[in-house]
């Protein structure tokens, strides 16, 4: 597994007499939240959705009280976000190649609930010779625009959009999975005038097709491993294995910086270095080797030495606390 680091020079905080704490970072790929059945090679993505009427779950709210719907096109709203779960599969690197069927296959009406039938999906799957289809079959937008006074008598104003998508996925074996996924952004804005606070919102239709792309893109990601960024920390003491361990990390040697830590463990646990602080010594260099492990790969040997640092507990020595680097 391919990660990265970067070493922040020279932030180091101090948590005993002994030993400073360096920060570095690293980019780990965190598995997926969902993932597709076995055989999905070749993915069909279909609009099976019918378009919400324009007057349907955009309300305007006044000082507490509810003024209305206002009607808001939204006949993009499926497109936008079929797109960009495309998009994302398609980038993603899990399939042979993705499909998009632009053109809905409804043939009901938006307040009834709609899927593919069987001789539809084994037809659209043979034409463009997919093992699954995902079909998007209903998309709402609901959203709320509101504006009133705050204890200051500021003119508070914002518009919260919910966006509900309903998905099937359905196989050539006929195996079907249905999944729902649900989003919910927010604006804001505070000013002195009703007319400038409600200017600062975006405008209603934009935010809710960009809506209807972002829960799209945010579906897809569901199936998709993504990188995070994480800290790690690490511990040096005025012990020269953990010194020269430590430098060694610094050029990314790490096959050396781990044969050192290792020595420095051995020697600490079995009290044959002539020095104090043993115990310490031990948790430090488990700290320094779960991180060394997890950069090269060996996460059960990460986890081994994580373990190992927690069960050497010592009076001075203290977890890890996040600090500025400088």
């Amino acid at each position: 597994m391919r990660k990265s680091f970067v070493i922040f020079l020279l932030s180091l905080l101090s948590v005993s007499v002994f030993a400073q704490q360096w920060h570095t970072t690293l980019d780990v790929l965190r598995p997926a939240a969902k993932t597709f059945p076995q055989g999905v090679s070749d993915l069909l993505i279909v609009n099976n959705t019918v378009q919400q009427p324009e007057d349907f779950g955009h309300a305007l709210v006044a000082y507490g009280s509810v003024k209305g719907n206002e009607s808001i096109d939204l006949s993009q709203a499926a497109t936008r976000c079929l797109f960009a779960a495309t998009q994302q599969f398609d980038f993603s690197g899990l399939f042979s190649s993705v499909g998009l069927v632009v053109k809905s296959q409804a043939t009901g009406t938006f307040f009834a609930s709609n899927s593919l039938l069987r001789p539809q999906t084994d037809s659209l799957c043979s034409t463009y010779e997919a093992d699954a289809a995902l079909s998007l079959d209903r998309l709402v937008i609901y959203d709320r625009k509101e504006i009133d006074l705050d204890v200051n008598y500021n003119y508070y104003a914002y518009l919260e959009v919910y966006a509900v998508s309903s998905w099937t996925l359905t196989r050539r074996n006929g195996q079907i999975t249905t999944l729902t996924h649900v989003d919910t952004l927010y604006w804001e804005s505070l000013s002195r005038t009703s007319s400038e606070a409600l200017e600062q919102l975006p405008d209603r239709q934009t935010a809710l097709l960009d809506v209807a792309e972002y829960t799209g893109e945010q579906f897809a990601k569901k199936f998709i491993p993504q990188w995070e960024t994480v800290d790690r920390y690490m511990y040096e003491n005025t012990d020269s294995l953990m010194k020269e361990a430590m430098r060694h990390f610094t050029y990314r040697r790490w096959e050396q910086a781990i044969e050192l830590w290792q020595s420095c463990y051995d020697l600490s646990k079995s009290g044959s270095k002539k020095q104090k602080n043993l115990t310490e010594n031990c948790a430090y260099s488990a700290a320094d080797l779960a991180v060394a492990n997890e950069i090269t790969g060996d996460i059960n040997a990460a986890i081994k030495w994580a373990k190992l640092c927690l069960s050497r507990p010592s009076a001075k020595w203290s977890p890890p606390m996040r600090h500025n680097n400088k």
